[in-house]
Formats: structure tokens, C-alpha cells, sequence
């Protein structure tokens, strides 16, 4: 099986003409030039994600890179801007007036790295809970893998969960026989008696 090259992802005029794809195909061909890159979702009122662009870290700014309309946000003096930056309506109105079509919508007001809404725990106020607990985990791991690739988050999730419910066995299982004195069933012992019941000669008298 061949290795999939990133670089032949920029042939397609249709996976570029969407934000989210030209955006990915971008990351994958960064990253293959050993590049520090990541996506950006510029946000809504209502938490949606309008539109997705990517940043690049370059000397250690986070600059934004517009994959979709093949731009480098730059400001007058041709210097590349940072999101705080472009949240600056006079700052993003230079940044864009040099691009044919740009939409004023896609603004810098609202932006994360990790869009909660699309996720059933929004609900629960996740966003708000982890803000609280650790205020800077959007933007403390690269999370573009697993947005991009729907079966690597099962899959970490997956993982995850085992070894959170792995875990909290141990605990309950230590309370049940430090703190309660309850008998517990050990599956292990059990298996044990049934494997050599099942394998040795029974003694007939």
C-alpha cells in the first residue's frame, strides 16, 4: 500500500473549496515540512464554527494562515498577524481587503481550538468546568488530530475510558474490603477452581 502524500491533497479543487478540508490538507503538508501547526475555528454568537483557519508558529508567534482563500493575514507594513491581533477590526479590514471575496463575518471575535457544541457533553457546560479547572487546555495540546479523524477520537476515548473505569474498580474494590469488610467475587480465584476442575482427572472412588 502506497503512503498517502500530503502534497497531492492540494491537486483537489473541490476538498479546497471548503474551509475545513483545504484547512486539513494544509496541516498534513505543514507538518510534513516539520512545521508547528494547528486549526483555528472562528465562532459564531451562537458557538458555531463559521469558519476554520490554521496557525503556524513561526518565531514564536502563532500566526494565521487562511488555507481556504490562500492567504497569510498581514497588516499594512506586510508584517503577519496573530489572532489578537485580527480581533482589531481595523487591523482584520487591512488584513482583508487585498483578498477578492473575502466575508467580513469571518471575523476574530469568538475563536477557539476545541468546539464543545458539537459534542453531546455540552450540555453539562463542559467548556466552562474545564475553564475553570485548567484554564488554558485548548490551547495546551494539539487537538487537530483528533478532530480530523472521527475513528482516532473513538479510539482515544475508547482508551480512555478504560482506563478510567479500570481505575475506579481498583478504588471501589479497595473500599469494599478496607472500609465495608464486604466478601467480594473474585473472578480471578474462580477461574482458577473452573480451569482446573475442567482439566484434571476427577478421583472416582
Amino acid at each position: 500500500m502506497s503512503v498517502r502524500d500530503p502534497e497531492t491533497t492540494l491537486n483537489y479543487e473541490k476538498l479546497l473549496s471548503v474551509c475545513g478540508t483545504a484547512t486539513n490538507a494544509f496541516l498534513n503538508l505543514a507538518r510534513s515540512a516539520h512545521l508547528d501547526v494547528r486549526r483555528l475555528l472562528l465562532l459564531a454568537p451562537d458557538r458555531t464554527a463559521k469558519h476554520v483557519v490554521a496557525e503556524v508558529r513561526l518565531n514564536g508567534r502563532w500566526i494565521v494562515v487562511d488555507p481556504a482563500y490562500r492567504v497569510i493575514m498581514r497588516n499594512a507594513a506586510g508584517e503577519m498577524l496573530t489572532r489578537n491581533q485580527l480581533k482589531d477590526p481595523k487591523t482584520f479590514a487591512i488584513a482583508t481587503a487585498a483578498v477578492p471575496g473575502y466575508r467580513p463575518e469571518y471575523n476574530y471575535e469568538r475563536f477557539a481550538h476545541v468546539r464543545l457544541a458539537s459534542l453531546p457533553l455540552e450540555g453539562l457546560h463542559l467548556r466552562a468546568l474545564l475553564d475553570r479547572i485548567f484554564p488554558k487546555w485548548d490551547e495546551s495540546l494539539d487537538w487537530s488530530l483528533l478532530l480530523e479523524r472521527e475513528s482516532f477520537f473513538v479510539m482515544a476515548l475508547s482508551a480512555f475510558s478504560t482506563l478510567f473505569f479500570l481505575l475506579l474498580r481498583q478504588i471501589l474494590a479497595w473500599y469494599a474490603d478496607n472500609r465495608l469488610e464486604i466478601p467480594r467475587f473474585q473472578l480471578r480465584s474462580h477461574l482458577i477452581r473452573a480451569g482446573s476442575a475442567f482439566f484434571s482427572t476427577p478421583e472416582i472412588k
